[in-house]
């Protein structure tokens, strides 16, 4: 499950909030530091009732850059990516 918000102090600035039964599973692992290293800053706190959330800035999108990934590399860090065939 997930969820979108943004507080009406800050319009600007989205929530992405995820809920996931196994991520009590992957959480001794790494999974909390990973995620840091892949998204930096915008991790933050999660929601109540969630258990993972990260913040982007849309009106500030540079603030985002350096920390938020590019797709591809959002894939290459994935565990679930496959070999690409060539």
């Amino acid at each position: 499950m997930y969820n979108l918000t943004n507080k009406s102090e800050s319009r600007n600035v989205l929530t992405v909030s995820i809920s996931w039964s196994a991520i009590h599973d992957i959480t001794p692992l790494g999974m909390v530091e990973r995620m840091k290293v892949i998204y930096g800053a915008m991790v933050v706190p999660p929601e109540p009732s969630y258990d993972f959330s990260v913040q982007f800035d849309l009106e500030n999108p540079s603030l985002n850059v350096g920390t938020s990934p590019s797709p591809s590399n959002l894939f290459a860090h994935s565990n679930a990516a496959l070999p690409q065939r060539r």
